[in-house]
């Protein structure tokens, strides 16, 4: 980030993303125990991602101000 490679950064980040999004998606199928469980784990890993991805957006705003 601080060299300025933001760009690549966002973009595995939204790859992730939309990796754990899909594997959430195709979840479905599963039976009613494994579903649960499954559906769960992804949904805590989006909201992690995207926690990740609100942080580095916080850090870019700070230092483009200063």
């Amino acid at each position: 980030m601080a060299r300025g490679d933001t760009v690549q950064l966002l973009i595995v980040k939204i790859a992730f993303s939309a990796i754990l999004i899909g594997a959430y998606a195709l979840s479905t199928s599963l039976n009613n125990r494994l579903r649960y469980s499954t559906e769960k784990s992804l949904q805590i890993a989006v909201f992690l991602v995207w926690g990740v991805q609100v942080w580095n957006l916080l850090n870019l705003l700070a230092i483009m101000v200063l």
